[in-house]
Formats: structure tokens, C-alpha cells, sequence
């Protein structure tokens, strides 16, 4: 008889799901997908059905933010997460906006594309509306690298849904697989501010900030309102690809915050993530910016296994909408080497050398965070003899080869320097070893400049740092007795 050999392969369990943001009207229930992205533990991505918990109308029955749970078939442990913020009724409900979709496929395998993709009315509100993609042809995913699909939606001819598709090959190393887009917006005349660095995802499933240098953009991209994409070099990377999808909107005087985007993070099991001490708010005008956020604690009961779990942040204003951080944990790995460092972001005023630390923040390779000694490349004063910004590089004594950055930007002067305010500080430490706070931190003046003022840190008890997890610590600067500095610890 003849025989035959059948190999099967091992069923591909869920990793993580990406988050869903929804925005209805007060007194209106959210009209939340019937799937959701799953992300599997070989990197790729897949559409699956998801049934959300029950939500009450008081939930929905004034304006501010909630997060609902979701259930999926294949995992009974990874929960699908909505975050769903309710605003003021009204009356007009065109499309304003579709949602960037953001797939994940291997070499040689084509993407799944969902049938459905979010909305943002002008009402304010979110609508899950149906979507026919372009043709995705075989060779646009053959190897690995990154490329957009756009979609016509039926309830307007004139904007499109846009995904992005990254295609990574299969990798257990630490080599930049993919890279988040950026989303920034402008309004019409003013070049968008890109940022020097990008999150990426490695081979082994962590995300960790890389370098980029973005393409030049031309004054036509953003002379009028639309759409245009930027691609940018990873310095890590050859062959994958950063892009910034950036929106040219009308000015406006309105400047209150609608919205806040998701932050996505990945840590290994028993890993605190670290938590950006910033978040990208979309404005009620239209362009997006960067505003403080203070994180609720993080248990270490909830990293201490492969899953994913979401936490909430608090911004100055308003109180009712919350930031949210979606954090997926994965394996371990260990080793002491410096990975990359903070980049320094300084401003001074025109005929003013920049007042540059002595100390710069680096991540190791096994996820902690260290102030290390820097020595400054010379900085000819015909730089900053008149308004612009430039970059210099800083040499580290614990590596030769990795490099500080400083990003200078000069401007006119001003009469008013009071302290306006003070960028957090993140650290990381071990269980039992006492986090390694800097001694000066950076404060931001009226003036727009920056300064670099030493700190008084508020004594930490040695129960704060015995067992892994996240605390925050005050600190008292001599130029201003109300406002205070920050620094969020975490111990794993």
C-alpha cells in the first residue's frame, strides 16, 4: 500500500489584539465591530469575531471615556479591548475621516484585510462602515518591507480608507521587523513636526525607539488641506521603512482635546513597559498634539505572564478623557549592553549657547534605564546666531559606537522665564537596587526655550523598589515652589 506523510502544523495562538477606539454621541450606544485584529505569535496579523461585554447606558449617558472588554473564540485568556468616548450630541454625520489600518502579513502570504473600517464622523462620532480594497498584487508582499492598500467606502467618493501592510520575515532576533506610522497633522502653511525617533518591532517581539530620518517634504504637500505620506530611513534598518501619514487641516482658534491615541507597548514577562510620559491628543481643530499624561499603577502580577492588559492616564485637561496604553507581553531576555539613548530635545535663544546635561538616559539591552556621563561634540556659536535647530552628537564612556543626540532649537528672545513646566522623568531598576534618579531635569520656560535645573528628589523607601512594579516620586526644583518635577519608576 502506498503511504503517505502529513505534517501538520502546530494551531498559531493569538499574541495580542489591537485596540479599538469608538466615539458616539451622549445617549447614544457605541456601535462597536464585530472583529477585531488579532495579532498571532508568529507576527502576523488576522480578523477575528469578538463579543464585547455588556454596557450600560450610563456608561454612554454623558460626554467622557470608558474602555469595554471583549471575548474571542481562539483565546480565553487575551482580551479585546474598546476605548470608547463619548461627545455632545449633534446633527451633522458626513465622514470626516477613516481610521488607519495597520496589517501585519510573512513574506509571501497576503494580507488579510478587514471588511469593515472606523469612521470619524463630523459629529464627532465613529461609524463602522464597509470598505472594497484596492487589488493587493502577489508581489507587493513577496519579501519583507512595507506598502499601503487604499479602500473606497460608500458613504463618500472623496475619502479613502488607507492600510498599512508591513510583510516581516520570519526572525527570532532583534532586527527591526516593522515600524508603527506616525499620524501628525498641520494646518495649512506650517510644515509638520516629525519626530526624530519611531517605535519598532523586532524579531523577538519587543517594540523598542529607533532613529529615523524622514525624506524632505516639499511646501506644496502642505499648502493645502489633505493628505500626504512620508517615508523615512531607519538607521538600524536597510530595508524597512518608516512612514508618517500627515493631515493638512485649516487653522483654527479651537484648540480643546477630542481625543487621545492609543499607545501601543510591548515588554517581556516580568518586564515593567515603559510607559511613554507623553501622548499624541487629537485637537478639537483638527491637528494633534503632545501633552503630559500621568499612567495608573501597574500591578506586576499583570506582566508577569505572556497576555496583554490596558492601562489608563490622566491628562491636566480635561479629566473626562483618559489616555489609554495597550501593553503586550511577551518572552524574556537578558543582557547589559546599552541598546539606544534618549534623544535630548533642548531650546535656547538666539545668541545664547544651549544648556546641554552632563548625564543622558540609556536603555539597556535588558530593559532597564541608566544615567550615563556624555561629552558633548563642540558646538560653533555661529549655530545658534540666529533662530533655527540643529543636531550634535555626544560620546558615552560605556559605548563607543552608540551615540547621544541633541536636537537644538533656537529661537528669538522673550522677556517672560518663569518656569512653565517640567518634563517627566522614567527610570527603571532592579528589585532591591535604588533607581538611579538624574540630577537635573528639564524645564520648560514661558519663553518657549528649555533649561536644564537641578533637582531635589523626595526621599524613596526601600519597600517602594523590593518587588517589581511602577511608583512615582516628586521633586523640588529652586526656581519654582509649585511646580514640581516627576519621576516615574519602575522596578522589575
Amino acid at each position: 500500500k502506498a503511504t503517505a506523510t502529513v505534517t501538520v502544523a502546530p494551531a498559531v495562538m493569538v499574541q495580542s489584539i489591537s485596540p479599538v477606539s469608538i466615539i458616539t454621541k451622549a445617549g447614544t450606544a457605541p456601535d462597536l465591530p464585530a472583529t477585531v485584529v488579532a495579532t498571532l505569535i508568529d507576527g502576523t496579523s488576522k480578523n477575528v469575531a469578538v463579543t464585547w461585554d455588556y454596557i450600560y447606558p450610563s456608561q454612554y449617558a454623558s460626554t467622557g471615556t470608558f474602555t469595554v472588554s471583549g471575548s474571542i473564540s481562539s483565546s480565553s485568556a487575551i482580551k479585546a479591548t474598546v476605548i470608547v468616548t463619548v461627545t455632545a450630541s449633534s446633527t451633522s454625520a458626513t465622514v470626516q475621516s477613516i481610521n488607519l489600518i495597520n496589517i501585519v502579513t510573512m513574506a509571501g502570504t497576503a494580507p488579510t484585510l478587514p471588511s469593515t473600517v472606523t469612521a470619524a464622523m463630523s459629529d464627532g462620532t465613529s461609524k463602522n462602515i464597509a470598505v472594497i480594497w484596492d487589488t493587493v498584487y502577489s508581489y507587493q508582499y513577496t519579501s519583507a518591507g512595507t506598502f499601503m492598500v487604499s479602500g473606497s467606502v460608500s458613504t463618500s467618493s472623496t475619502v479613502k480608507a488607507v492600510a498599512l501592510v508591513t510583510v516581516a520575515s520570519y526572525s527570532s532576533s532583534t532586527t527591526v521587523q516593522s515600524a508603527n506610522p506616525v499620524i501628525a497633522t498641520t494646518t495649512a502653511g506650517i510644515a509638520p513636526d516629525l519626530p526624530s525617533t519611531v517605535i519598532a518591532t523586532m524579531g523577538d517581539g519587543t517594540t523598542k525607539n529607533v532613529l529615523v530620518t524622514w525624506n524632505s517634504i516639499s511646501s506644496s504637500q502642505y499648502a493645502s488641506n489633505g493628505t500626504f505620506t512620508v517615508t523615512g530611513t531607519i538607521l538600524t534598518s536597510s530595508t524597512i521603512k518608516a512612514v508618517a501619514i500627515v493631515t493638512v487641516t485649516t487653522s483654527s482658534t479651537s484648540f480643546t482635546v477630542r481625543s487621545i491615541n492609543v499607545v501601543n507597548v510591548t515588554t517581556t514577562a516580568g518586564t515593567a513597559p515603559t510607559l511613554p510620559t507623553t501622548v499624541t491628543a487629537v485637537m478639537s481643530d483638527g491637528t494633534a498634539k503632545s501633552i503630559a499624561v500621568t499612567w495608573d499603577y501597574i500591578y506586576s502580577s499583570q506582566y508577569a505572564s505572556a497576555g496583554a492588559f490596558s492601562v489608563n492616564g490622566t491628562i491636566s485637561s480635561p479629566s473626562s478623557i483618559r489616555a489609554v496604553a495597550i501593553v503586550t507581553v511577551t518572552g524574556s531576555s537578558a543582557s547589559t549592553i546599552v541598546q539606544t539613548i534618549n534623544n535630548v530635545i533642548v531650546t535656547t535663544i538666539v545668541g545664547t549657547a544651549p544648556d546641554l546635561p552632563s548625564t543622558v538616559t540609556a536603555t539597556m539591552s535588558d530593559g532597564t534605564t541608566v544615567n550615563i556621563g556624555v561629552a558633548w561634540d563642540y558646538i560653533n556659536p555661529s549655530k545658534y546666531a540666529g533662530a533655527g535647530a540643529f543636531a550634535i552628537n555626544g560620546t558615552i564612556s560605556s559605548s563607543s559606537s552608540i551615540k547621544a543626540v541633541a536636537v537644538i532649537t533656537v529661537i528669538t528672545s522673550n522677556a517672560s522665564t518663569t518656569v512653565k513646566s517640567i518634563s517627566p522623568v522614567s527610570v527603571t531598576a532592579k528589585t532591591g537596587t535604588i533607581p538611579n534618579l538624574p540630577s537635573t531635569v528639564t524645564a520648560t520656560m514661558s519663553d518657549g526655550t528649555t533649561k536644564n535645573v537641578t533637582v531635589a528628589w523626595d526621599y524613596i523607601y526601600p519597600s517602594q523598589y523590593a518587588s517589581t512594579g511602577t511608583f512615582t516620586i516628586g521633586g523640588t526644583i529652586s526656581l519654582s515652589s509649585s511646580i514640581r518635577a516627576t519621576a516615574i519608576i519602575t522596578v522589575k
